[in-house]
């Protein structure tokens, strides 16, 4: 659930406004991905509180910062 939430907050937040727009879709999949496998942890009472504190923020911050550091540079615009 938590990958979900970090995928729309990433979007919300404009995360994802200067990436190509062709590369969002593969872009917020393997966010997921990255989310779900790395991150499950550092997000886990995001499930139990239902909402996003000022905490959980931080670390969806950090999680789609790291993301976005080691995703393929062509997936951004200039």
């Amino acid at each position: 659930m938590s990958s979900y939430v970090a995928c729309i907050y990433a979007s919300v937040k404009g995360r994802l406004d200067k990436m190509d727009p062709s590369k969002i879709t593969q872009a917020r999949k393997e966010l997921r991905e990255h989310v779900k496998f790395t991150q499950q942890p550092r997000l886990a009472n995001l499930h139990i509180k239902g909402s996003i504190t000022q905490e959980t923020g931080a670390k969806l911050n950090d999680a789609i910062g790291n993301f976005m550091s080691s995703w393929p540079a062509g997936g951004w615009g200039s």
